[in-house]
């Protein structure tokens, strides 16, 4: 059996925290309601996953309520340089992406360390701010796309826009040919 504690439980079991991370499939918002008053009085750094659901915004509400000034960040899905040296990418184009809040300070002294180019870091201020995040981040991607250059990922984003899909582009007139 699984034993299932709140933040607060767990908070009382094991002592106060400053770092929070949570990963929990959408089920952030509920596990820092377990301990908002907490949160709201101490300002840990909390560094929640955010993807696109309606979850996202009781994210984002939880932190303001708490006077976490939030940030996004979005971060390959894949590091080149990872723990196991792995060298193949099972995602190509796909990218977490996560609420970061605390102490502003706090906040801006991790961001000013981050360096690598393909990570996306926002400061949220509104839903909109986030929504436009979220919007804005490649989420996922076909291994087909990797070598494309820009002028042909902008004529594949175009037609998926107006034609919808390449099977539905310019079909054959199948009524007649020349002199009919």
């Amino acid at each position: 059996m699984i034993e299932i504690l709140t933040l607060q439980q767990l908070r009382q079991r094991y002592d106060n925290y400053g770092l929070l991370k949570l990963d929990i499939e959408g089920a952030e918002y509920d596990a820092l309601r377990g301990d908002s008053v907490w949160i709201r009085d101490n300002k840990p750094t909390i560094w929640a996953e955010c993807n696109e659901s309606p979850g996202a915004q009781q994210l984002l509400q939880f932190y303001l309520w708490a006077n976490l000034t939030p940030y996004y960040i979005a971060f390959p899905a894949f590091r080149r340089n990872n723990f196991k040296q792995c060298k193949e990418d099972p995602y190509p184009i796909a990218y977490e992406a996560a609420l970061l809040g605390g102490d502003k300070q706090l906040i801006l002294n991790f961001i000013s360390k981050l360096s690598a180019t393909e990570i996306i870091v926002r400061k949220i201020e509104s839903f909109e701010d986030l929504r436009k995040a979220l919007w804005e981040t490649p989420r996922w991607g076909l291994k087909e796309w990797l070598n494309l250059s820009t002028a042909e990922l902008i004529a594949l984003l175009g037609h998926a826009v107006k034609t919808g899909s390449y099977h539905d582009f310019i079909k054959r007139d199948s009524g007649g040919g020349i002199g009919k």
